[in-house]
């Protein structure tokens, strides 16, 4: 990210964060939640993945006429969708609505909202199909990280994270014909901005698996 574009995302999170005191205590609350009981197997599903995914929805937002409630509940939501980690790997997203659902209530957040922000939680599931342009939103926030060119550090980090957790364990070509599967027949970016600005750098990651792939054919 240029000096330009981070500089005036950071200007925009500012914003955000003035306009709203409940992203504050809703920021605080998920740093607190996941510093303390998040166990330690989960290093890709971590405070710092979902700082990135916060980071990326506001990217993806500042480029969408949103109202201020809409963009509350999305910021709201990226902080809250994978805080059901701390309970448990399966049906995480549920969980996290669950926790997302008590700690809005206790700050008197109307019911009507809350609904919102849970159907956002939700659509973040593997298999989800968003609805309508703030799921799309906060789906490709949630893999911006294809698009990053960091991508294979983090691909590393879920692949070990699977191993202590799920234990799942991949030989190398697994996990690149895994990873090929899921760039090739899964994974598509919904919103303009992410197609625009994340589709070429995806591209080079896919192409980059696909060398890999080749050069282990070769070896063996």
């Amino acid at each position: 990210m240029n000096g330009f574009k981070s500089g005036f995302i950071c200007l925009f999170l500012i914003k955000i964060y003035r306009m709203s005191e409940i992203i504050n205590e809703v920021q605080k609350y998920v740093y607190e939640l996941l510093n303390e009981k998040l166990h330690a197997n989960y290093v890709y599903h971590n405070l710092a993945h979902t700082q990135r995914v916060v980071e990326k929805t506001i990217e993806i937002s500042e480029h969408e006429k949103l109202n201020q409630t809409d963009l509350e509940n999305l910021v709201i939501a990226a902080w809250f969708h994978d805080v059901g980690f701390v309970e448990s790997n399966d049906d995480h997203e549920e969980k996290s609505v669950t926790i997302a659902t008590d700690f809005l209530i206790s700050k008197e957040i109307s019911e009507t909202r809350i609904k919102e922000i849970t159907k956002l939680i939700l659509a973040t599931k593997m298999n989800s199909v968003p609805t309508n342009n703030l799921e799309e939103i906060i789906r490709d926030a949630d893999s911006a990280h294809l698009a990053s060119k960091k991508f294979f550090d983090y691909t590393s980090l879920l692949r070990k994270e699977w191993e202590l957790v799920l234990d799942k364990t991949y030989k190398h070509k697994e996990w690149i014909a895994l990873n090929l599967s899921f760039f090739t027949q899964k994974h598509r970016y919904y919103t303009d901005y992410a197609l625009k600005n994340w589709t070429q750098t995806k591209d080079k990651n896919l192409a980059k698996l696909l060398k890999n792939q080749k050069k282990l054919k070769k070896e063996n």
